[in-house]
Formats: structure tokens, sequence, C-alpha cells
């Protein structure tokens, strides 16, 4: 996470979840706040860990495990649908999940040299965490890859249902990553 405090905010929403809540309001401050139909995603994972019998802690964690393995498997998809070799599938997704941003030269007081990543603030371009990142922004950037293999695929076939589909696809990950 990018700070401490977001990861008790969404647990505290996957709390109001779990209540049976869908519309959700900031329990993190003394102001009062209407409940509203915000961060949706994460009273679903309250109601999937009522149904599941865990504890919010609990489905935060698998749901970062699901939603960063369905990115992975996106990506890998879609690298077999663009390339045809098995070389250039493999160094596609190998270049898709372990890239990142870009790297600038440093020196700090010594005078030594090193590198220093870009934006090192923004959890999303680390390598490292990338498959563990915010599950509503992993699980929406997978729904953002899977509605342009369907876009593709309605051009390609000229199929309007497979164009329909993709937009839904695509509306639903921008709602559930602002949401």
């Amino acid at each position: 996470h990018n700070h401490t405090g977001e990861y008790f905010y969404y647990l505290s929403l996957i709390r109001q979840g779990i209540e049976g809540n869908i519309l959700l309001t900031s329990r993190m401050t003394p102001e009062h706040f209407s409940p509203a139909l915000a961060q949706t995603f994460f009273a679903v994972l309250g109601w999937t860990a009522k149904i599941l019998g865990i504890d919010n802690i609990a489905i935060y964690f698998l749901s970062r495990i699901i939603t960063g393995g369905l990115l992975l498997f996106a990506i890998i998809f879609l690298a077999r649908k663009v390339f045809k070799q098995n070389k250039s599938i493999i160094l596609a997704s190998f270049l898709a999940i372990f890239s990142t941003g870009f790297w600038i030269p440093t020196a700090d007081k010594a005078k030594a040299l090193g590198v220093l990543q870009y934006l090192t603030h923004w959890t999303k371009l680390d390598t490292i965490i990338r498959t563990t990142y915010l599950p509503h922004h992993l699980l929406s950037t997978f729904l953002g890859i899977i509605s342009i293999i369907l876009l593709s695929s309605a051009l390609k076939a000229k199929s309007w249902q497979k164009g329909i589909a993709a937009g839904i696809l695509a509306a639903l990950g921008g709602f559930v990553y602002f949401a």
C-alpha cells in the first residue's frame, strides 16, 4: 500500500460489508459522512467473507492473491492472442509481468552513482508487489485487459454481442477501480 492507513480503511469497508451494508461510510474520521454507494468492491468482499465464515483480514488477503492471479492469467492470455511463437509469448509475458517504470541515475553526497526508479511512491509500478497490489485495482486492470481482448474479437468477427460485452466489462472495470 502507498499508506498504512489505506489498509485499515479498506478493512473497515469490508467490515461494513460483513455487517450487510451496501452503502458505506468512512468510520475513520470524526466527521459524519452519509452512507453512499462507494467502494462497493469492499462491500462485496465483506458479503463474501460472511458467507465463507472468515474475517475481513483473511478475505482481503485472499482477494489480493485471487485478483493478482487473474491479472497474471490475463497478461499471458493476451500475449498468446497477440503472438504465435512460444518464444515471443514467453518474452512478452515476462516483460509485462516484470517490467517497471523508468530508472533515473542518482548520486548521493559521497558522489556514489546509483539508480532510482521514477515514481517509486506509486506501488503499481513496483514489480515485486504488483500482483499483490490493491485488489480493486488488480480486478479493474484484469477486466480492462479482457475487455480489450473481447473488443478485438468483436471487431474481427463483426459481432455486436461481443462488442457490447466488451463495453460492459470496460465500464465495470472503471467502476471497480474508482468505486
